[in-house]
């Protein structure tokens, strides 16, 4: 059941409702409340790539091991801060999207945590165990993420909303 903005005039329907309430939702991304489904967590996944990728090399690019002197650290400590902004929203993006998915991310995030950091112990502690010398990640975590992010991007919306949440991207009926 959709809510009706009493703010809203006689000439504004349930649609313009319907898209001031993607707007406001796609703006909030930083929040871990609501819910995304499939596309446009698709779609975030990829900005917030694109844009890690740019704040990386920002931070990274045009630093030398030799410039990392007088004038190279406050550069680089400067150049962090967007690294963490964008953390915080791809982490967010999951948790809104595993909400979607009917899962609690309290748990699945810490969970899914506690699997990469156990295994990257294992890759460390057992190398031959590990994929190569590049990565420190046994074949075992390796398909514990990609059935996570198969999950993510291919895991079905639950049916009903809670009633003061929108799915973002999903067909609503009014």
């Amino acid at each position: 059941m959709a809510q009706v903005d009493p703010d809203a005039g006689p000439g504004r329907g349930a649609a313009a409702h319907r898209i001031d309430q993607h707007v406001v939702d796609r703006q909030l991304l930083g929040r871990f409340g609501g819910r995304v489904s499939r596309l446009p967590f698709l779609m975030g996944c990829v900005a917030v790539a694109a844009a890690g990728a740019l704040a990386a090399e920002l931070a990274f690019g045009g630093l030398s091991p030799a410039g990392v002197g007088e004038t190279g650290a406050p550069h680089f400590i400067l150049s962090i801060a967007p690294l963490l902004l964008l953390f915080i929203c791809a982490v967010s993006l999951q948790a809104r999207r595993f909400r979607d998915m009917g899962w609690d991310p309290l748990y699945v995030i810490p969970g899914w945590i506690a699997i990469n950091a156990l295994d990257r112990l294992v890759a460390l502690q057992h190398p031959n165990l590990a994929m190569s010398g590049a990565f420190h990640q046994t074949l075992l975590g390796l398909i514990a993420n990609g059935l996570m992010w198969g999950a993510l991007l291919l895991w079905p919306s639950q049916r009903e909303t809670r009633g003061h949440e929108n799915v973002v991207g999903a067909r609503q009926t009014i």
